[in-house]
């Protein structure tokens, strides 16, 4: 059987100096989840300071092949952005710490539902895992962006063992 991703903080060396000491600790001395259920984000092994919309973002994981997923340096906010064509900045948490937060949350309840759950359970599973993501980061769900796309996905059935574990052989 192939190991479903499980929570593994990474920590991760910043090498350019103009991230605040801050960023700088919870990737340095903290770390990252290297991934989430589902694989929507994999963390870059050598995070890189960019420049997108008139602000400097610390890029440090990929959300498939055109996204990627940024600390803003200025605010501290998590938030992912197309790398080519218009950025299209969406929130995905309010800062690192409740980034981490919420990805060890949700991993911790995997699986949400079993493959032949009925709708009635994956509706529950997913209103659950929609109120753990408000209550550690009221933000979460906002701006049409990862967290609501991660739970629209879970309630059409996309997070079942089965199929998680078919995409890990993959």
């Amino acid at each position: 059987m192939t190991e479903l991703p499980g929570y593994r903080l990474l920590r991760l060396s910043i090498r350019d100096e103009d991230v605040p000491e801050e960023i700088r600790r919870e990737f340095e001395q903290v770390g990252l989840p290297d991934q989430l259920i589902g694989f929507e984000y994999v963390v870059r092994r050598d995070p890189v300071v960019v420049s997108a919309q008139n602000d400097r973002d610390l890029w440090f994981a990929d959300c498939g092949p055109h996204v990627g997923m940024y600390v803003e340096l200025s605010s501290g906010r998590v938030v992912t952005m197309r790398r080519k064509g218009p950025p299209n900045r969406l929130l995905v948490n309010s800062s690192v710490q409740l980034f981490r937060a919420c990805v060890e949350q949700v991993s911790s309840r995997y699986p949400f539902y079993e493959d032949d759950a009925e709708i009635e359970q994956i509706e529950a599973a997913t209103d659950r895992i929609e109120q753990l993501l408000t209550r550690i980061d009221e933000t979460a769900l906002s701006d049409d962006g990862f967290w609501l796309e991660y739970v629209s996905d879970m309630r059409i059935g996309d997070y079942a063992p089965g199929l998680i574990s078919s995409a890990a052989e993959h």
